[in-house]
């Protein structure tokens, strides 16, 4: 496995040799001023791309559900936001907060099958995020947007990336599996960090109900729970896409996994 990726690449983003101006020098101190021992912190603003502080230890990286939006994770460094993400049964959408910037046109944003690279313009060949993704991409179904913040500040700088499942109803357990190695983009390799069990069974639930709604437009199957494993949401009774015959008359005896449906 590739080494732990360095999300302090994320600090720094907007800093441009042209840009930083010559400080004067100051002139010799007439005392010594004592030193200061302080522990080392990490300073957050309100986007993961602004200059911070880094710790003399690592951090611990993992995802947290979002407080508002119930299908959505945070990518959480220490105490720090990366990135959010959340799927569909279709695709898996990334949100990444930017500093400002001129325009769209100022990101690159590359999209392969198995890999996800973004980066600035104008450091060519330098990306802040260059990861496998969790899954195989359909790249022709895919696409990026970027939002910067409007006159009534409802949105803010906002990347939004759509990756297209080529795997209809796989649940992915991880957006980017982290590190920087091209090495071997055949392969999924194995994610840094990924869905503990509780989030990833929630997930296959949640994706598995989906795709029954789908089926099924005219039931309703919001608030239904399950007994036991949940089963895959891919390969469940004949694979997506399969629609029985008796689909229109499905009842919870049909549905051995349904516990309730309220």
């Amino acid at each position: 496995m590739s080494k732990l990726s360095d999300y302090s690449k994320f600090d720094h983003l907007v800093d441009s040799d042209d840009e930083k101006e010559e400080q004067p020098p100051r002139p010799p101190s007439t005392h010594r001023q004592p030193p200061v021992l302080t522990p080392t912190t990490i300073q957050t603003t309100n986007h993961p791309l602004s200059s911070s502080t880094t710790t003399s230890s690592t951090p611990t990286t993992r995802f947290e559900r979002h407080p508002q939006h119930e299908a959505r994770f945070i990518l959480k460094y220490g105490d720090r936001s990366i990135y959010e993400w959340e799927q569909t049964l279709h695709e898996v959408t990334l949100f990444i907060p930017t500093p400002p910037l001129p325009d769209a046109t100022a990101l690159v944003c590359e999209i392969l099958p198995r890999r996800l690279r973004v980066g600035l313009r104008r450091n060519a060949g330098q990306y802040f995020l260059n990861q496998a993704t969790g899954g195989v991409v359909d790249v022709a179904a895919s696409t990026w947007t970027w939002e910067g913040r409007n006159a009534k500040a409802t949105t803010t700088n906002l990347l939004t990336i759509e990756l297209q499942k080529a795997n209809k109803g796989v649940v992915w357990e991880t957006v980017c599996c982290g590190g920087d190695d091209d090495d071997d983009d055949n392969n999924t390799p194995t994610p840094e960090v990924a869905l503990d069990p509780m989030q990833l069974e929630q997930e296959r639930q949640r994706l598995l109900l989906e795709r029954w709604q789908e089926e099924n437009p005219g039931m309703d199957f919001r608030g239904a729970t399950f007994n036991g494993s949940v089963p895959d949401p891919r390969t469940y009774m004949g694979g997506v896409d399969t629609i029985e015959e008796t689909a229109t008359t499905m009842t919870t005896t049909t549905i051995p996994y349904v516990q309730e449906l309220l």
